[in-house]
């Protein structure tokens, strides 16, 4: 007699199992962080590797784990490399760290965020935003930017560059 053929084993669906790592840490942040990081073990390019990034970034910063949050904030600026406030997020923790090689990243960072204010458009300005308004806005995106990377150089002891941007 033929032997019957073994039962095929079914592929785990990656949402399925998101849902699963959410609902088993239930409100505790510490578990939700493991099963989210187990989650990226097993699964690792899922759909909606930002929004995990950013639920475990939001779980270290809630147990005050600035090294994981960095990491996982630089994990999101690596797949959306145009999210300033990220980036933002990220020179405050790089300032936070000290130490040249951190501020230097984080004068990186900020370069990259000034980069992207001073290259907005008028096309970029939201319909419920009058011009004035958003052109206000971007001065003060802009100057708030170069006040955070003249402080970062200031720290860096790069005075000249510091003296420029402030």
């Amino acid at each position: 007699p033929a032997k019957p053929p073994p039962a095929a084993k079914k592929k785990p669906d990656p949402q399925a199992e998101l849902e699963r790592a959410f609902e088993d840490a239930g409100n505790d942040r510490a578990a939700l962080a493991r099963n989210l990081e187990d989650y990226l073990k097993r699964f690792p390019d899922p759909p909606r590797k930002v929004a995990i990034y950013r639920a475990l970034l939001e779980s270290a910063m809630q147990i005050r784990d600035n090294a994981k949050a960095l990491d996982y904030a630089e994990r999101v600026i690596a797949l959306r490399p145009d999210d300033p406030s990220m980036m933002l997020f990220a020179v405050d923790l790089l300032e936070n760290a000290g130490g040249d090689a951190s501020l230097t990243r984080a004068v990186g960072y900020a370069t990259r965020v000034l980069e992207r204010v001073e290259k907005a458009t008028a096309e970029a300005k939201p319909a419920r935003v009058s011009q004035a308004e958003w052109e206000s806005e971007q001065k003060k995106l802009r100057m708030s930017v170069y006040l955070i990377r003249g402080r970062l150089q200031m720290k860096r002891k790069k005075y000249d560059e510091a003296d420029n941007d402030l």
